[in-house]
């Protein structure tokens, strides 16, 4: 074509732009029109490509699988590079996603494992719904069951057809309580739409938090108010009590220091005594 030897463009798929040739070196390109393969995405960590280990397998709100440890150890890295490169350096491609925020973003996800129909399966277990017994192999729409407080060792995936003949409420009687389902594995298509759900979602719990800390703080603050009236309130009477014993010592220093008051209240005592002396020698004839 140049004459430099190289190959006569005849088909389309050489040509710039026009098919998806490697040697275009276009990876961005590449990585989005390449064909996914659902059995794949079901089957192999999202970050390293290598199989799932079904023991130790944790989900994203995206739908994507990850082995737990290759997760850990990417959220590490991603650590460790924003604490030594700069505010406006992009770093390499994120391998996790910035979605995943930390390790609350990762929920486990427990298979039950069943043969396999497939005879070109390298492993004999697969994963399969535990109430249609359908193979969750991405051709079937799976379901992660995801729970605030997950401390269940039952499974929590099942498909979309047991959702639809079961229902809801029997779902959640059987697999609940959880709060939510994330679809695994979903196709490209639909990644506008989840990511969209998602940014909504956490929207409204930061919403929720300040409205919850703002309730809090004046709760906090009617509460303070009620113990500072509370304690003016003893310290009055605190007050008016020693006000009161002390008028009542200088009263009786009073009439101790005066000879006639003093008569006086001496011979009151003494009428009152001679009185109900004289009402019991009455009762008493």
């Amino acid at each position: 074509m140049g004459g430099d030897g190289g190959v006569i463009a005849s088909n389309r798929k050489y040509l710039r732009g026009a098919g998806t040739a490697d040697h275009t070196a276009d990876a961005a390109r590449k990585r989005g029109n390449a064909s996914v393969d659902p059995v794949e995405v079901m089957t192999t960590c999202a970050v390293t490509g290598t199989p799932l280990n079904f023991a130790s397998t944790v989900a994203c709100p995206y739908g994507r699988l990850y082995g737990r440890e290759a997760a850990v150890e990417a959220l590490l890295r991603r650590a460790q590079r924003d604490k030594t490169t700069n505010d406006n350096d992009d770093g390499d491609f994120e391998e996790i996603g910035g979605h995943v925020r930390g390790l609350k973003d990762l929920h486990p996800v427990r298979f039950q494992l069943g043969p396999s129909s497939d005879e070109t399966q390298t492993s004999s277990s697969v994963p399969v719904c535990p109430m249609t017994g359908l193979e969750l192999n991405g051709m079937v729409t799976a379901l992660l069951l995801v729970s605030k407080k997950d401390t269940k060792t039952t499974p929590n995936v099942v498909s979309e057809r047991a959702l639809k003949e079961m229902g809801l409420e029997a779902l959640q009687a059987e697999y609940g309580p959880f709060d939510e389902m994330i679809r695994l594995a979903p196709p490209a298509s639909s990644l506008d739409e989840i990511k969209e759900q998602l940014e909504q979602k956490r929207t409204l719990e930061k919403l929720s938090k300040k409205q919850s800390k703002k309730k809090d703080g004046t709760k906090r603050k009617k509460m303070d108010e009620t113990k500072d009236q509370c304690s003016i309130a003893t310290k009055v009477q605190r007050k008016e009590s020693s006000s009161s014993t002390l008028r009542k010592s200088q009263l009786s220093s009073t009439v101790a220091s005066n000879a006639v008051l003093s008569s006086l209240y001496n011979n009151s005592s003494a009428e009152q005594i001679s009185e109900k002396e004289k009402n019991n020698n009455l009762f008493a004839r």
